[in-house]
């Protein structure tokens, strides 16, 4: 008898998803690279879908390192740059429903451990800034 691996495999994805709820989407929308300051980038690799969580929240997993520019182009931060370069591995987890905010560096799925940063202003202006983190631009990439 042939087993169809494709069938145990979305079950297990089902019953996962019917013991903790949950829903794929198409994973597509993450900045993959944004500016950390003058000289200064942060490059992201998606590496999972975007998930919405029972919360409202959705998450996605990414990989992130932190580059700095050189005369030559961008290499990885060093600690004479007073920069980390290394490769983590870390959640992005947007609040889309409750209020408009964004977690760029949690290693948590849920997004406990991370400092959230407000997607707007409380006048109402986007928070996008290379300082805020482009908060409002990777919100919007997983909320919109």
């Amino acid at each position: 008898m042939e087993i169809d691996k494709k069938f145990i495999i979305s079950g297990v994805v089902a019953f996962l998803c019917v013991l903790a709820p949950c829903i794929e989407t198409k994973a597509e929308d993450i900045l993959t690279r944004f500016g950390c300051g003058t000289g200064c980038i942060v490059r992201q690799r998606q590496l999972s879908k975007v998930v919405n969580m029972p919360n409202g929240f959705r998450r996605v997993l990414v990989e992130t390192q932190t580059f700095v520019s050189t005369q030559s182009g961008f290499r990885p931060c060093s600690a004479s740059d007073r920069c980390d370069g290394s490769i983590k591995r870390v959640w992005i987890v947007a609040d889309c429903t409750n209020s408009p905010r964004v977690n760029l560096g949690a290693y948590k799925s849920d997004g406990s451990d991370g400092r959230w940063l407000n997607a707007f202003h409380p006048s109402g202006s986007r928070a996008d800034s290379t300082a805020e983190g482009r908060a409002y631009s990777h919100w919007a990439a997983l909320c919109q």
